[in-house]
């Protein structure tokens, strides 16, 4: 198979439907108030000679399903990452639930020698909720008035390879609602929001000093104009691990890449709410094959 000289692409697309539990009344990052997954969908679609795509390194397709991918622990919680890698709860207890995680192998044509992230977008459904409390954020909230945002300005997306090194994605900072990062004390909505109704009602404040270790300037802004296409991960040969059948390497396919991708909601980001993950989270990652 000859392998043409321009950049093939395949699109990854992520359908994550959530439900919160409960009214949604809470901050998200309330113990009593969690989120499952009901539903991961998508397709991988790789174009013509450039790589093939495996989740297990032995099952190799030009398209592929990843409706059996869920999140670990069989739904999300409060948690936090400070390496995209490793999760935390908010009491900086070490976990290994409430996000989702999976691998994506490329078996990769002789002529091309890395796997690009050219895109990614992140989007959402908007949310409304009833403030339970008189609260300022970007304005002042009387209880009962509608407060709004999205799950995606909450999101986060990393992606490490095969050399452990990691990329970092979150929303722009030019999203409807969003705020750039955990912000600080004075203006993290969520954590304004959820220390109002902790007064209220009894519960124990939220410590913003737990957030100080998180470094999320360096994250990649997603649909700003500063994201480009990003290398992720070099073709190395075919490790003997990994499962090729004649006819692929006959075919050309000799390199191959590893990506781990993982996925969660940041509980000290601004926009952290429980409420915003009433409709669907959209994930849409663009990949290329390059020389």
């Amino acid at each position: 198979m000859k392998f043409t000289k321009k950049m093939v692409l395949s699109v990854l697309t992520l359908v994550i439907t959530v439900f919160a539990l409960g009214t949604g009344v809470f901050a998200w990052f309330t113990i009593n108030n969690t989120t499952s997954v009901s539903d991961l969908s998508g397709t991988v679609q790789s174009g013509t000679g450039g790589f093939l795509i495996s989740t297990n390194g032995e099952d190799w397709n030009t398209a592929l399903d990843l409706s059996g991918i869920t999140v670990k622990g069989d739904s999300f919680t409060d948690l936090t990452s400070e390496d995209g890698k490793t999760f935390k709860s908010l009491n900086n207890d070490s976990v290994a639930t409430g996000y989702i995680e999976f691998d994506l192998h490329f078996l990769i044509g002789t002529t091309f020698n890395r796997i690009n992230l050219s895109d990614l977008t992140v989007s959402s459904e908007e949310t409304s909720w009833k403030s339970d409390v008189e609260v300022t954020l970007d304005k002042k909230y009387n209880v009962g008035d509608a407060i709004k945002n999205y799950a995606s300005n909450a999101a986060r997306i990393s992606i490490e390879n095969q050399k452990n090194d990691v990329t970092v994605f979150e929303q722009s900072q030019t999203a409807v609602g969003n705020t750039s990062g955990v912000a600080t004390e004075t203006n993290n909505y969520a954590f304004i929001y959820y220390n109002a109704l902790a007064t209220k009602t009894g519960k124990t404040a939220l410590n913003f000093a737990n957030a100080s270790a998180l470094t999320t300037d360096g994250h990649a802004r997603v649909g700003e104009e500063a994201f480009t296409s990003i290398e992720i991960s070099d073709a190395i040969e075919v490790p003997s691990t990994i499962t090729v059948k004649e006819e692929d390497t006959k075919a050309g396919y000799t390199k191959y890449a590893k990506i781990t991708v993982r996925v969660w909601i940041e509980g000290w980001d601004g926009e952290a709410f429980n409420a915003i993950l009433g409709g669907k989270l959209n994930l849409n990652f663009t990949f290329t094959a390059a020389e």
